[in-house]
């Protein structure tokens, strides 16, 4: 049997041992580490996920970008998307919507806004704004449309509720297919700087 302090400390078992009894009990003594243990830092989920038409549907984890000119602040929520998004075989989805929000002036009056977005039209337009599904394959346009912004620890909750126009890769004069769109996500924040 390996004596308790060789068990904690690592002994070399080759080395002999004292038979000599102690007066006093001796308390194990444990090696202390040379480097400090690592601990990863926490991370936002890989994925977010909202519902469209009533049907879950999966998207990387949600980015928030923060960008203040002085005036107003304007909030680009994007999901991180994978380098293979660019590829034309690619069949992921993905979502990028830019929302000035005329009411804050900066990142710290975050919590609590909202973005509300009414289109002028359910036309399609020349916007890179939307949810994309199947590797953009299939555009959803914001036409009716609320987020709300809560700052929370992990860091903002980012909640999308309304009506997105659907479209697809056909021809341009062809309608778009009003569709729902709800989502509760936890964005990773970045604050840009100033300029």
């Amino acid at each position: 049997m390996i004596p308790l302090t060789c068990a904690l400390a690592g002994c070399d078992k080759s080395a002999p041992t004292s038979t000599a009894t102690p007066s006093a009990p001796v308390s194990p003594v444990v090696q202390a580490p040379t480097t400090a243990p690592t601990i990863a830092p926490a991370t936002q989920p890989v994925v977010s996920s909202m519902l469209i038409n009533q049907l879950f549907t999966a998207f990387p984890g949600a980015e928030l970008r923060l960008e203040a000119d002085g005036d107003h602040l304007t909030a680009i929520l994007y999901s991180a998307d994978p380098p293979t998004a660019i590829n034309n075989d690619y069949t992921g989805n993905s979502y990028y919507l830019r929302m000035p929000l005329e009411q804050v002036k900066d990142a710290s009056g975050l919590n609590g806004a909202e973005w509300r977005f009414k289109a002028l039209s359910s036309d399609r337009s020349d916007s890179h704004d939307g949810i994309f599904l199947n590797g953009m394959r299939e555009q959803l346009q914001p036409i009716d449309v609320i987020v709300r912004f809560e700052t929370i620890p992990q860091g903002v909750r980012v909640q999308v509720a309304g009506e997105f126009m659907e479209f697809g890769n056909s021809p341009t004069d062809q309608p778009g297919i009003l569709t729902s769109v709800s989502g509760d996500l936890t964005a990773n924040v970045e604050v840009a700087k100033q300029q």
